[in-house]
């Protein structure tokens, strides 16, 4: 009686011996496949990727109320530049006029209290 070969008795391959074998054009595909499937699932889990979120606008302006007016001046321009709002006209004006110390700080206080009005009154 002779051995089972499974493998022996098995039908060879249907098809053409071109499909049957993995070529480069096959690799080629497998790997553009994998990266468009890579690149969908990066495009859905990227909401949770983030690592830090945004301060809330309450968390800057309290960051910036301890610094120094001048400095300060500046951090409360360069935020509402980020948020895309304009302050009024006199503000603006009032930056580049020269100021004491006192009046920096008093400056600082209603550009913080423009920017609270643009942004509440922004939807």
């Amino acid at each position: 009686m002779e051995p089972l070969d499974p493998i022996r008795d098995l039908h060879p391959p249907r098809l053409p011996e071109g499909f049957a074998g993995l070529g480069w054009p096959e690799i080629a595909t497998a790997l553009g496949l994998g990266l468009l499937a890579a690149l969908l699932l990066f495009e859905v889990a990227r909401p949770w990727l983030r690592l830090k979120r945004r301060a809330k606008l309450e968390d800057r302006l309290k960051a910036l109320r301890e610094a120094p007016a001048e400095t300060r001046i500046l951090g409360l321009m360069e935020l509402a530049r980020n948020l895309g709002l304009t302050p009024p006209e006199d503000l603006r004006a009032a930056l580049y006029a020269p100021a004491e110390a006192s009046e920096r700080a008093a400056l600082a206080d209603r550009l913080e209290a423009a920017l609270r009005a643009l942004r509440k009154a922004r939807p």
